[in-house]
Formats: structure tokens, C-alpha cells, sequence
């Protein structure tokens, strides 16, 4: 048995080393070897991929090329339809007719995010992000698939239908829940002037309960419903689930209106949770055009758990060197290559936001952590993207799913990912396990989905 592969291109570059080694090694346990010389190719007794227009041996998996891992610039590639989905019609493919197109353009198409670098800014939503409706997997309608691991198992089973000595290894299915903090209390922690505030409007708009409410909680006659920490620390430990927990820790602003980050009792929130599960930073709206306003936010948090073993808050590897925080960008704001570039300078290597607010599915068409490949410098980076596939927010308020839909999709999403031992990561929010207003019935989805 083998794990090796001999690939044959007439052209070796940075995104077909990308797309080859990286993603399909990473994902099947095989490992490429590279090669331009076709009397080398012939001749070797191992698997082989023939990346290249014309035949070179009988006994090969041949797919013809496209254009884009052989190119150095971004071109504004129009997808609308399977056929401009880098078709090859004329494969001549004498082993096998799986593949019709370049199966390795369209993983880096999609695990690249290269269709976000053209997008106009006048097609991003009010936040200016890319909406999964003008992605290809969406007109495709594909999105609800993590199709590159699927084009991965398909190409190995070819492989070894051709070889079969070869011998592959797949990942194997997880399960990671997140949380995001934007709000730690509803009222509580907030400050006289922001409280008063908070009065001052349930006044004028007549919201006697709600000013009933505050001062009953102020007091501490009531519990605050957004501090539903207690209940989201038993629940996953009750199940052997570590959840990794990012925090908003950016200035009031008008898209950051957090609980501020001095506050004793926010920060002692923090460090508790960092002695149980890995915490991260949630980098503020406004961090997302200021790698100063990053940096400072990333400071916070490392000055809130300064007095936190290392260990217990970012984990070790077997040599003892130190894991940068993860991260996930507040309202998933998100702009190629500028975020992604901008946590690299402050020395993150973990990124959680690839994943739209406005529906559920795979934004990368993959169910498992991958290097980001940087399109415009033409490189893979030390940056591992970890995608999510499902948001709370999105099945409640973007898709005005009932609770019991919203479990169903979730479910399917839990399976569809399970098939191709993908790594189910979910989105909640602590305020949205309070079973208040428009989120009354939604705790018993999550605690349901963990049960599955």
C-alpha cells in the first residue's frame, strides 16, 4: 500500500501546490509528488495524476486544465451556469468520464473565496459584505454541500479504482460549537449613563414593564436574561463539548455596543471561561478598517488573561510553543484579502467567520479547517480558516425559520457534514438562550441539537 501520488503539470505553481498538496492532501492523507518531466511520469510505478491536455500513459487519472491555477491575476470569471463552471467537454479522459471539468480550478475557485476579491461594492449588503445570493454555490445550488470534500472523496475513489494500492485517509466527523459575546448582560454592568439612557427611552415610549424590568434587575431582585453563562458552561460540560467563546471587546460604538471591557466583573466572566474552554477575541465593526483598533482589542484580551495560565488560555502544542487566539469578526464582516491580512499583522492564526449571516451552508463549499490561500500575493498563508455552516441569527431572523424547522435544518446540516467527516461548527449567542421575545422555544433547539 501506498499514500503517495505522482502529479504530472507542464507548469508547477503556488496555486496548484495550493489546491493539490494542501487541500486534497490535507483531506485524503495523500501525499504529492511533483513532476514536469513526462519521460519521469512514464516511467515510475506509483499513482499518478495526469494534469495536462494530452495522454502520457495508459494507466493514469487525467484531467485536463483550465487557465486559472496556471495565472497570476484575478480575472472576473462570470459563473451563472454549470457550463462556465470550468467545463472541459472534450476531456478524452481514456480511464475514466467522473470528471467533465477541472475538478482542482473549481476547489481553488471556491476554497479561495476568488469570486469576493471582483465583487463591486455596490452588490454588498448594508455592511458591505458579500451575500450568499451572489455566490456561484448559491446560483448553482450547491451551497448546502460542502462540495469540495465531496470532489475529493470522488477523485480518490477514482484513484483507487485505477490503483488500488493506494491508500487514503479522510478526517473524521466532529462537532464544534461557538459562541459569540456581544452583549454579556442586558442591563447590568452598563454604567449609570447608559442605563439612564435605557430609562429615559422606556419613558417616552411608554415601556413601563421594561422600566420595572431594569430596576428590578439593577437591584438584583431579578436575574439578568442575557447572563445565561452558568446554564451555557453545564450544558456543554454535561455533553463533553468545549465550545470556543469569542468576545466583542472593542469601544461603544455604534455596531459595538458591548458590555465595556474594564468592567471587574466582565473580565472575571472572561477569565472563567478561559480555565474551562479556548476563548477568543470578536473584533469589533470598527476594527475592520484599523489594524491599530485590532491590535489594541487583541492587547485587552491578553491583559484580561494575563493572570490566566497559558495552558488553560490558548493551549499548547507538544513543544510548548504558544497558540495565538482564534478569532471571529463581529457582525461576520468580512473583505478579501484586508481582514484576513489585517489579523496576520497582530499575529492571529485562526480565523471562525467564514460563513454567511444571511443563510446557512458552506461559504468555502468545505466542512473542514483549511490554510487561506492570499489570491492577490499569490501565496498560501499561515492563516487556518475554520468555517461555520450554521448562525442562530441567521435561522431566526434572516430565515424566519419556526424552532422546529430551524432544528430540522440543522440536522440536515449535522448529516450532510457527517458524510464527508466534515467538522460541524455552529454560531450561537449568548442573549439568544434567554427564551425571551422572538427567541422564546429557541434553547430547546440548541439543547436538542446537541442531543443528536
Amino acid at each position: 500500500m501506498t499514500t503517495t501520488v505522482l502529479f504530472f503539470s507542464e507548469k508547477i505553481t503556488p496555486r496548484l501546490r495550493y489546491t493539490v498538496a494542501t487541500i486534497i492532501g490535507n483531506l485524503s492523507g495523500l501525499d504529492f509528488i511533483f513532476t514536469q518531466d513526462k519521460s519521469a511520469f512514464l516511467s515510475a510505478d506509483l499513482p499518478k495524476i495526469n494534469y495536462s491536455k494530452m495522454q502520457i500513459c495508459g494507466k493514469e487519472l487525467r484531467i485536463s486544465p483550465h487557465p486559472l491555477l496556471f495565472d497570476n491575476s484575478i480575472q472576473p470569471y462570470l459563473i451563472e451556469s454549470e457550463n462556465d463552471f470550468f467545463i472541459n467537454p472534450n476531456n478524452n479522459n481514456l480511464v475514466t468520464e467522473l470528471f467533465n471539468f477541472d475538478v482542482f480550478a473549481r476547489i481553488f475557485f471556491l476554497v479561495s473565496r476568488y469570486e469576493e476579491y471582483n465583487c463591486p461594492t455596490t452588490l454588498l449588503d448594508a455592511y458591505q459584505r458579500f451575500s450568499s445570493t451572489l455566490s456561484v454555490a448559491s446560483k448553482l445550488g450547491f451551497l448546502q454541500q460542502p462540495i469540495v470534500n465531496q470532489y475529493i472523496i470522488q477523485l480518490s475513489k477514482q484513484l483507487k479504482n485505477i490503483f488500488p494500492n493506494l491508500k487514503t485517509q479522510f478526517p473524521t466527523y466532529k462537532f464544534q460549537p461557538t459562541f459569540d459575546i456581544d452583549m454579556a448582560w442586558t442591563y447590568k454592568n452598563k454604567g449609570i449613563l447608559r442605563n439612564s439612557g435605557g430609562f429615559l427611552q422606556d419613558i417616552l415610549s411608554g415601556r413601563f414593564n421594561s422600566i420595572r424590568n431594569r430596576a428590578n434587575i439593577l437591584r438584583g431582585i431579578n436575574n439578568d436574561p442575557y447572563y445565561t453563562f452558568e446554564y451555557i458552561k453545564k450544558l456543554h460540560q454535561s455533553h463533553d463539548l468545549k465550545p470556543v467563546v469569542f468576545w466583542l471587546l472593542g469601544d461603544l460604538a455604534k455596531y459595538d455596543k458591548n458590555i465595556d471591557w474594564t468592567v471587574p466583573e466582565f473580565q472575571t466572566l472572561i477569565q472563567s471561561f478561559a480555565k474551562d474552554f479556548r476563548v477568543g477575541i470578536h473584533p469589533s465593526y470598527r476594527s475592520n478598517q484599523s489594524v491599530s483598533i485590532l491590535k489594541m482589542e487583541v492587547e485587552r484580551l491578553e491583559n484580561i488573561l494575563s493572570s490566566i495560565p497559558p495552558l488553560a488560555v490558548r493551549g499548547q502544542n507538544t513543544e510548548g510553543e504558544q497558540k495565538t487566539f482564534p478569532s471571529r469578526q463581529h457582525f461576520l464582516k468580512l473583505r478579501f484579502p484586508d481582514t484576513y491580512r489585517r489579523l496576520i499583522d497582530v499575529g492571529i492564526r485562526e480565523d471562525w467567520t467564514m460563513g454567511y449571516a444571511d443563510e446557512t451552508g458552506f461559504r468555502a463549499s468545505i466542512a473542514t479547517p483549511f490554510p487561506w490561500f492570499d489570491l492577490e500575493k499569490n501565496e498560501e498563508t499561515p492563516l487556518i480558516i475554520h468555517p461555520f455552516q450554521a448562525m442562530d441569527v441567521t435561522l431566526n431572523n434572516y430565515l424566519r425559520l419556526t424552532p422546529e424547522a430551524a432544528l430540522e435544518r440543522l440536522q440536515s446540516l449535522m448529516d450532510t457534514t457527517k458524510s464527508v467527516g466534515g467538522t460541524f461548527t455552529t454560531l450561537w449567542h449568548n442573549d439568544n438562550l434567554a427564551e425571551m421575545d422572538a427567541w422564546k422555544g429557541w434553547r430547546a433547539v440548541y439543547e436538542k441539537l446537541l442531543n443528536t
